[in-house]
């Protein structure tokens, strides 16, 4: 087991490495004439994204690391597309996962620890759990101190009602980014991601419900009520 993680490290290192060398082509390039070129305005403040990446490197796995560069880059995206705080949506997709790599048994702990209050369900369904525990460690572990981005992570895996148009947007692209494989509707939801983002939540949360009821999985309260909130929405 240790090789494999070694060997996860290793791989992501490279991943953040291949990162660095394509920022330092763009730099011979482009030029860097600003000291700021190395960060992100969230509008709260100032972000430095390498400093963010190289602890990632060491909290997440490599199929983790990959899939939340994934994940970065579509928020980007569609933030871009929608008018929306691209800067704010990269480091919520950077950061959406930053406790997944937690065992179980102590991300509990640490919310038990920081007073992190959970539901009887995310007890029941510890998966859930790493949303929360991200939210906090957004601030505490990785000094982004943003409560709308904390509040993107927070939402990103059970979803909710009348979620920001940034909560949307990690919501999806947690769930179209390139990596992600195997889907029912995958492409049709990347499209209509482009199209409505009400929409493409209403559908990704179908595709979860009908998901976890094929496998009886419990389905969280907040899951249901937001379906219910997004197709009455978009009955309209």
């Amino acid at each position: 087991m240790a090789d494999l993680n070694n060997l996860f490290k290793n791989e992501s290192l490279n991943m953040q490495n291949n990162i660095y060398e394509f920022e330092r082509i763009s730099e011979d390039v482009f030029g860097n004439e600003s000291p700021e070129s190395d960060y992100f305005f969230t509008g709260t403040g100032m972000i430095k994204d390498r400093e963010i990446i190289e602890k990632l490197c060491d909290d997440l796995d490599y199929k983790r690391f990959k899939h939340t560069i994934g994940v970065a880059y579509t928020a980007a995206n569609l933030a871009m597309y929608y008018g929306e705080n691209v800067s704010k949506a990269y480091v919520a997709g950077l950061l959406h996962d930053c406790a997944k790599c937690i065992s179980h048994r102590e991300q509990i702990a640490l919310c038990e620890k920081y007073n992190i209050l959970l539901d009887e369900q995310e007890i029941r369904n510890p998966h859930l759990i790493h949303a929360k525990l991200g939210a906090f460690y957004a601030s505490e572990k990785y000094n982004v101190n943003d409560e709308e981005i904390a509040e993107a992570i927070r939402k990103h895996t059970t979803g909710s009602v009348n979620m920001t148009r940034l909560e949307m947007i990690i919501f999806l692209a947690d769930y179209i980014e390139p990596g992600r494989k195997f889907i029912d509707n995958l492409d049709e939801i990347r499209k209509q991601a482009y199209n409505s983002l009400e929409y493409a939540v209403r559908d990704t949360l179908l595709n979860t419900i009908d998901y976890l009821k094929l496998r009886n999985m419990e389905i969280h309260k907040n899951t249901l009520n937001a379906y219910e909130y997004y197709k009455s929405y978009t009955d309209d």
